[in-house]
């Protein structure tokens, strides 16, 4: 069978991947290096739900924690259950340090600007039915961000489950790659 690979085919490439990689090492060091580089500074970050409508893959700049209103951020989740605290969330940072966050009924708002409502039960996913307590309202403090997504369903700083991020929690800000 001319499709099946054998001991003797294996053999045979040897010669051609060690003069291959006697010739290429140097690009295959800055190949490993450059990903490893890659690496510290920078993640990719993937939104696998609608929250933010328009964009679906992120390049996020690590360590780079000077956000500003309406920056996307990449953070760790803040809350506990129903997710794992390790997981990565891009939302648009809408409030910053020294904006007042102020709630009439379920609506939220940031320096007056419409945020969007909180909906009283979960309407989808692992919050499905269950109750859907307020975020925290007031003077943003120093080290702390409200985000929000796009979407009315979104998870966002109107639930307690989110609240603010502190920027210990923050990994980056987020670029939009598409």
């Amino acid at each position: 069978m001319s499709g099946q690979i054998t001991m003797e085919k294996v053999n045979a490439h040897i010669p051609q991947v060690w003069s291959w990689l006697r010739r290429g090492w140097i690009w295959l060091a800055a190949l490993v290096g450059s990903m490893l580089l890659f690496g510290h500074f920078f993640t990719i970050g993937v939104n696998a739900s609608e929250s933010l409508k328009e964009y679906s893959l992120f390049l996020v700049i690590k360590g780079d924690k000077n956000i500003a209103r309406n920056d996307l951020v990449a953070f760790e989740y803040v809350g506990t259950n129903p997710y794992d605290p390790r997981l990565r969330w891009v939302k648009r940072a809408t409030g910053v340090a020294g904006d007042v966050v102020t709630v009439k009924g379920r609506t939220f708002f940031v320096n007056g600007k419409e945020m969007g409502t909180a909906k009283e039960y979960g309407k989808r996913g692992p919050l499905k039915g269950k109750t859907l307590e307020l975020g925290p309202t007031g003077v943003i403090p120093k080290g702390q961000i409200y985000v929000q997504a796009d979407h009315p369903d979104s998870l966002d700083s109107r639930y307690a489950l989110m609240g603010w991020v502190p920027e210990e929690r923050i990994i980056g800000r987020a670029v939009v790659i598409f």
